[in-house]
C-alpha cells in the first residue's frame, strides 16, 4: 500500500479485508473497480470501464451534491454504446453493424480494464481520537505530484473487443466556485488491441465509430421518498437542452440539463425541490422533516471540445452529433452485443438519430417542452414521462405515450469518425450540478411547509435575502446557477485548467476528545506559508446535516491549534478547518470572482467520527468496567453498536486519566497493549492484535496499570464469535 494512502488497512481489521477480498472474487462485474472523486460539493464514483451501472457501487446514484448531505443522488444511471459498421472480429465474424455495451444494467462484456489510477497534488490526514476519518477511501497510485492539472485526477485506460481503446481522465478541484463540477476527457485509439494484453488481434480501419453516452438522472433519494417515490429512480426527470443551434438561447456554450419535475399524483404538495415534508424512512434523518429543499437543484452536461478527425485538434461544433430523449425501459436497454437486428437499430435509431423528429439529429421540440408546451415548469400539469404530440409518433421506437417507469434520459452521441490503426480522436466535457445555497433551502422550505400547513396556495411569496417569489419559482432559478456552473467550467478548460489555487489545507487535521474539551490542532504541509486565517466550523448531532455548521471561531494563520471550551456534554461534534488568503482574489481565470479571499476545500478536513465530551477518569482503579462482556460479535453486528466508523469494539470505563491497558489470552500470551493518554475515564478497542491480527473466541484477561499512581487491576472478559 502506497506510503501516502490514507491507513485504511490499520483500522479496517483483518475480518473485514477478508471480507473485501471474498467479495472481489464472485462474478466478473464484482472486480470492475470503482473509485470516487470526492474532494468538493460534488463527488461522483467512477468505474474503470465505460460508465457506472444502475445502483453500482452501491449509493444509487453517480452524482452526489451537496456531497455532505445525506442520500443527496442526483444521477440514477448511465450508459455507453460503443457502435461501428463494416466490422470483422477477432473470430473472423463479420458485422454490418456492431455495438458493444456498459450499463445501465449491462455487464461490461465487451469491454476489458486496463488500468485505474487516483492521482492528486496532494492529501490531507483527518483523525478523531486516534482513528483515521473519512467517508470515500481514497488510495493514491502514485506520490502526490503539486503540478497536477487539477487537485485530483481518476485515470482509467480499457479496450473493448472492438479494438478501439479509451482513456479517461476526470479532473476535479476543490476550489469553491468550481467544485462542483468535474471535467472528463476522453481519447480514442484504434489500436486492435481486444483484451488488454498489449498486442493487436485486428488489423483494420474502424469505420463510423459512434461513442454514446446516456444519463437518467434522479431526485435526492430522501426527499424522493417523502415526496414521490418513483423520483428516487427519475421517473419525474425533464430534459431541455441549450446551444444545440434550434434557437437563441443568450448562451455560448452546448449543454443538456435535467431537474426533477413536478408529480401531478402528489396532491398535497408540489414536489419540486423536495421539500422534506410528510413520512420520513430509513433514507432520512428523523429530524429532517421541517421542509428543508433537499433537491433544489439542476444537473446537466455541457459540451466542451471534439475533434474535427483523426489528427485535427480543431474543435468541431457539430459535436455531438446526435442529441436525444430516450425511456430507460425501453427493451433496447437489454443489449445483446450478438443480435445483429438490434445492433443495426441502435446504431441507426440512436446514434445516428435516424427517429428524430424531421430527420433532425439534435432533439427539437425538446423534452422538458413537450412535456409542458406552454414552458411553465413551475405550475405545469403534465406527468414528465407522457409525451404528447408528434414527437410520440415520430420517435415510438423510443417514446411512448404511456409512463415510462424509469423515466427518460437525455443522450448524446460522438461521431462517426473513421479511425486507421494507430489513428485517435478525444472530446470533452463537464458533469455538474448547481443549486440554491443551504441557507436559502433550510429558510425557504421551512417557510413553504408552513404555508402549506395554513392552507395558503403554492403560488404564495416566500421573501429570501429581500426578494420574494413562490416556492417553484425559487427552485427554477437554479437553472441560472447551473448555466453559471457550465460557464466556469468552459472558461477553466479554455484557460488550460489555470483557474487560481487557494490555499492548500492543513497536513493533518487532528480532533481530540477529553472530559472538559475536544481539542482540534493541525499542521502545514512541508514549506507551505502560513495563509492569513483559518476557519472552524462545527456541526452538532450527525455530519450530513448540511445545515448544520456554523462558523465556530476564526484563528490567525499562525494558529496551529485550538480548544473547544463550548461543546456540551451529551452532544457529538463534527468539524472542519479552512485556511483562508490573506489577500483577496483578483485573477479572474475561469470566471472565478475577485475581491473575495479564497479558501481551501472544505472535504478535505471534514471529520465524519465524532467528537464528544468524554467521561472524567475513575476513582477507584478498581472501579474499571469492561462493556459489553461477554462480547458477541453477532450481536455487536446487529442492534448492539458503538456510534463508530468500527461500531464492533469494547469498552473499558471508569479507566484512569494515564494508564496502561494490557490484554492477555487465558494463557497468558500478550494480544494488545494499549497506552491511554488522553485523560478520560473511556478506552475503546477495535478486537484486533498489535499485529493486526483479528481475536478469536475465547477468555481474555485485561491488566489495567494506572501510570500516575502504580495502581493496578486485573479483570476478565469473554469474546465469542
Amino acid at each position: 500500500m502506497n506510503k501516502h494512502n490514507h491507513s485504511y488497512a490499520k483500522y479496517l481489521g483483518a475480518a473485514a479485508l477478508a471480507l473485501l477480498l471474498i467479495m472481489a472474487s464472485g462474478d466478473a462485474f464484482a472486480q470492475i473497480e470503482h473509485k470516487w472523486l470526492s474532494i468538493g460539493a460534488l463527488e461522483s464514483p467512477y468505474s474503470g470501464v465505460g460508465t457506472t451501472r444502475e445502483q453500482e457501487p452501491g449509493e444509487n446514484s453517480e452524482m452526489r451534491f451537496p456531497a455532505i448531505d445525506r442520500e443527496s443522488g442526483n444521477l440514477r444511471s448511465s450508459a455507453m454504446r460503443v457502435g461501428v459498421r463494416n466490422f470483422t472480429d477477432a473470430e473472423g465474424r463479420h458485422w454490418d453493424y456492431k455495438v458493444v455495451s456498459h450499463g445501465p444494467r449491462q455487464d461490461p462484456i465487451a469491454f476489458v480494464p486496463i488500468s485505474f489510477e487516483t492521482r492528486s497534488r496532494f492529501m490531507t490526514q483527518v483523525t478523531v481520537d486516534g482513528a483515521e476519518s473519512f467517508r470515500r477511501f481514497v488510495v493514491l497510485d502514485s506520490d502526490p505530484d503539486p503540478s497536477l492539472a487539477s487537485e485530483r485526477q481518476l485515470v482509467a485506460k480499457w479496450t473493448t473487443s472492438l479494438g478501439l481503446e479509451f482513456e479517461r481522465t476526470a479532473y476535479a478541484w476543490s476550489q469553491e466556485y468550481h467544485d462542483n463540477y468535474h471535467i472528463i476527457e476522453y481519447t480514442i485509439t484504434n489500436t486492435g488491441d481486444v483484451n488488454g494484453d498489449g498486442s493487436a488481434e485486428l488489423n483494420a480501419p474502424l469505420e463510423g465509430v459512434y461513442v454514446f453516452l446516456m444519463t437518467r438522472t434522479s431526485g435526492h433519494l430522501g426527499s424522493a421518498w417523502s415526496n414521490n417515490n418513483a423520483n428516487a429512480w427519475g421517473q419525474q426527470t425533464m430534459n431541455d437542452a441549450v446551444g444545440d443551434g434550434h434557437e437563441d438561447y443568450g448562451v455560448d456554450f452546448f449543454a443538456q440539463y435535467a431537474w426533477s419535475g413536478h408529480a401531478p399524483d402528489r396532491a398535497e404538495w408540489s414536489i419540486l425541490g423536495g421539500p422534506m415534508m410528510g413520512t420520513i424512512t430509513q433514507w432520512s434523518a428523523s429530524d429532517d422533516s421541517l421542509g428543508r429543499l433537499a433537491n433544489a437543484q439542476m444537473n446537466g452536461r455541457v459540451y466542451l471540445h471534439a475533434d474535427t478527425g483523426p489528427g485535427n485538434t480543431v474543435n468541431d461544433p457539430g459535436q455531438p452529433s446526435t442529441t436525444l430523449a430516450i425511456g430507460t425501459d425501453h427493451s433496447d436497454w437489454a443489449h445483446d452485443e450478438f443480435n445483429a437486428d438490434q445492433m443495426a437499430r441502435i446504431y441507426h435509431n440512436w446514434m445516428e438519430g435516424a427517429t428524430q423528429v424531421g430527420g433532425n439529429r439534435r432533439m427539437y421540440p425538446h423534452h422538458a417542452d413537450l412535456v409542458q408546451p406552454d414552458g411553465n415548469f413551475t405550475y405545469g400539469t403534465n406527468s414528465p414521462n407522457t409525451l404528447p404530440g408528434p414527437y410520440v409518433s415520430a420517435t415510438s421506437a423510443y417514446m411512448t405515450s404511456a409512463p415510462d417507469a424509469g423515466g427518460v434520459a437525455f443522450a448524446e452521441a460522438y461521431g462517426p469518425y473513421n479511425l486507421a490503426i494507430g489513428q485517435s480522436v478525444h472530446f470533452v466535457n463537464a458533469r455538474a450540478v448547481a443549486g440554491l445555497t443551504t441557507d436559502a433551502r433550510e429558510v425557504i422550505g421551512r417557510q413553504y411547509q408552513l404555508n402549506n400547513r395554513r392552507g395558503l396556495p403554492e403560488t404564495t411569496p416566500i421573501t429570501w435575502n429581500g426578494i420574494s417569489m413562490a416556492k417553484n419559482e425559487w427552485v427554477m432559478t437554479t437553472r441560472d446557477s447551473l448555466f453559471q456552473t457550465f460557464e466556469r467550467a468552459k472558461a477553466n478548460y479554455e484557460s488550460g485548467f489555470n483557474i487560481p489555487d487557494p490555499p492548500r489545507p492543513p497536513a493533518t487535521f487532528t480532533v481530540t476528545s477529553s472530559p472538559d474539551k475536544i481539542s482540534l490542532a493541525w499542521t502545514l504541509f512541508p514549506g507551505e506559508s502560513a495563509p492569513g486565517q483559518f476557519e472552524i466550523w462545527r456541526g452538532p448531532t450527525r455530519f450530513d446535516d448540511p445545515g448544520g455548521y456554523s462558523l465556530l471561531t476564526t484563528v490567525p494563520g499562525s494558529a496551529r491549534s485550538y480548544e473547544d471550551n463550548a461543546a456540551q456534554r451529551g452532544i457529538q461534534y463534527f468539524y472542519y478547518i479552512q485556511a483562508v488568503a490573506a489577500n483577496v482574489n483578483t485573477n479572474a481565470t475561469g470566471l472565478t470572482p475577485t475581491g473575495v479571499r479564497l479558501k481551501s476545500g472544505r472535504y478535505h478536513t471534514q471529520t465524519y467520527l465524532p467528537a464528544a465530551l468524554t467521561r472524567r477518569p475513575g476513582a477507584e482503579i478498581d472501579d474499571v468496567v469492561i462493556v459489553p462482556n461477554p462480547l458477541s460479535i453477532a450481536q455487536a453486528e446487529g442492534s448492539v453498536r458503538w456510534p463508530s466508523q468500527f461500531a464492533t469494539r469494547l469498552a473499558f470505563l471508569e479507566i484512569p486519566g494515564q494508564c496502561t491497558i494490557s490484554i492477555y489470552t487465558q494463557l497468558g500470551e500478550l494480544v494488545k497493549r494499549i497506552e491511554h493518554t488522553n485523560g478520560s475515564g473511556d478506552e475503546f478497542w477495535n478486537l484486533s492484535t498489535d499485529g493486526n491480527q483479528v481475536i478469536v473466541s475465547g477468555l481474555y484477561i485485561a491488566h489495567i496499570k494506572d501510570n500516575e499512581t502504580g495502581a493496578e487491576t486485573i479483570k476478565k472478559f469473554t469474546v465469542i464469535r
